[in-house]
Formats: C-alpha cells, structure tokens, sequence
C-alpha cells in the first residue's frame, strides 16, 4: 500500500497495489463421463464454427476481389471512352464495407474459437493473460457480428435511412470533431496543469481526460465543483470559472452543433427519398443501360457446379446461360 504525499499539498492518496501469481498444477485431473462430453460438444462446435468462418471469409475476399475487378474496369472504359476519370466516391460504391466487417468478424472468431479450444483442452496454459485475449477476439467478433445485422435492416426503407444518414454525415462529423477536440485537449492541459494538485480528478492527464468527458454528458457535475481542496482563493475562484466555461460552451454549444450536422444530413436525405438522389457520374452510367438483368451481357459463366463453381472464375459460352451462373 503507497501513501503518496510527493505534491505535500495535504492531501494523502492510497494506492494499492496487487500482484497476481499463478501457479499450475501439475496432478492429474480425472474428468467425469458428462464434462468429457461437455467438453467434447463444446469442440466440436467450435470447430463447426471455424469451418463456417473460414468459408464466410473466402466467400467475402472473393467478392472484394470481384468488385476491385469491376472498380478496375469502369475506370479503364471512363477513360478511354468518356476520356475522364471516376469521382472518389464513385470509386470508393465498388467497395463493399459490409464484407469487410465480415471478413474481420470472422478472422476474429477464428483466433477467438482456436484460444477457447486450446484452453479447454489444456493444450495451452489455463492462465488469465490467455483468457483475456480469448475473450477479446470473441467480444471483437460478436460486435461486428451484430453490426452485419444492420445490412439486413437496409432493405427497408424506414430502417434504410439510418445507415445513410450516417454514411453521409460521417466526414461532416470528423472534420467538426477535428475542431472539438482542440478545443477539448486546451481545457484538458489547462486542468491538468492548474488543478492537478488541488483536484483528484485532475491528477493526471488521463483522469483530467476522463472527467471532462464525464461532465460533457452530465455526470458528477456537483463532485467536480466541490473537490477542489485549496485555501487558495485565486485556484478556488480560476476552478469555478473553468467549470462553468466547459460545461456552457461543450453542453449548449459544441453537442447542439454536433446534433445539428446529423440532423442537417437527415433532413438532406429525406429530401432526396421525396425528390430522388442527386445523379453521379457513375449513376448515369449504369441508368443508360436498358438491358434486362437475364441478359448474357452480365453473365460470366463457372464450368462445373456445386461448391467448387462458387469459387472457380472460370468462363464459357455467355450465351448459355446455366445454374450456376455468376452476376459479375
């Protein structure tokens, strides 16, 4: 236990500190008929669940690929027939974010299942630091697991809007949290360098940090204002002061006008529901087609079927359009 008193302000902090040891054991463990089967289940899922993922991330790095292709091909055909090049946005509709939320869920779920396994089976140490990083590819997956979920919301149009609205505020937002947070990290030195030694709060840069962001969303208003141990009047009347000028200017201000970015692009994207989507140079392009989706100009034929046709890119005849024939 440190009793620190190195600032000789008056004030005492308690620091405790623990060290944890493990140690192994080395006996011999007699499991049960119902844990070794428990335990022989829960392999055998993961296992399944490896598989699945494996597959999920194949399918998705082809489509990528497959779309990088089309990418590269559009461009190619822009500048040799329209003699111009695509727009950064346009480039940037061939990349679908969706798999690759994808692909890192599963490459997460891979590892994630792969620890849980060989933790299980004891074939790696029952030790904390291992837990942790099992549960941290297996937390990291689950989220982008529930994420992906969203992409099925998308076909509908009420559900639709909020992942547009987002997608269309997000660099208005960046560049408008760019500005925030110079203005965030000033009061956050200021802080740390005035009332580090008179605040608990404001002991280090991190707890100065995490204090702001509290008092930004309203919590330990009343705390903050009455921790500042000082006889000193100035600190104590310079502390008010700060306070006050954070709270006003992040609470009424800078979040009213964060609200507003996202509300202006909503209102923007209702606008365009009602009146329809401002035309790129892309959308103009695929508009001018007037083939139907069954003609042969879309289909690149796979020899043979089943699974391998899935990932085979090999080509026939167009005109004989098969089974298994691929969009793309």
């Amino acid at each position: 236990i440190v009793f620190d008193d190195s600032n000789r302000d008056g004030q005492m902090l308690l620091d405790l500190d623990t060290e944890l040891e493990e140690r192994t054991c080395h006996g011999h463990y007699n499991y049960g008929e119902e844990e070794k089967q428990e335990r022989l289940t829960n392999t055998l899922y993961d296992i399944f669940v490896i598989c699945v993922s494996v597959l999920s991330a194949v399918l998705c790095l082809r489509s990528l690929y497959r779309g990088h292709k089309l990418k590269q091909k559009t461009i190619d055909h822009f500048k040799k027939v329209y003699r111009k090049d695509l727009s950064r946005s346009d480039k940037f509709e061939f990349l679908n974010l969706w798999y690759v939320a994808i692909v890192l869920n599963d490459i997460f779920t891979i590892v994630g299942s792969s620890f849980k396994i060989q933790i299980e089976n004891k074939n790696a140490q029952s030790t904390s630091e291992n837990y942790d990083n099992c549960s941290l590819f297996l937390g990291t997956g689950s989220i982008l697991v529930w994420l992906g979920v969203l992409r099925y919301l998308g076909f509908f149009k009420t559900f639709n809007i909020l992942s547009i609205v987002l997608k269309k505020a997000f660099p208005n937002m960046m560049r408008f949290l760019v500005g925030a947070l110079m203005l965030y990290v000033g009061f956050m030195f200021c802080g740390w360098v005035v009332l580090g030694p008179y605040h608990i709060k404001f002991r280090h840069l991190s707890t100065s940090s995490e204090c702001l962001y509290s008092l930004i969303n309203g919590d330990d208003m009343f705390v903050t204002f009455s921790a500042t141990m000082t006889k000193n009047m100035v600190v104590w009347y310079f502390s008010r002061i700060y306070l006050y000028i954070f709270i006003s200017l992040f609470i009424y201000c800078v979040l009213n006008l964060f609200i507003a970015v996202i509300l202006d692009t909503y209102e923007t994207i209702k606008e365009y529901y009602e009146c329809g989507f401002p035309k790129t140079d892309l959308s103009e392009f695929i508009c001018k087609c007037n083939d139907p989706p069954t003609s042969a100009l879309y289909r690149g034929e796979d020899t043979g079927c089943g699974l391998w046709s899935c990932l085979c890119c090999c080509k026939r005849n167009a005109d004989q359009p098969g089974e298994y024939t691929s969009l793309l």
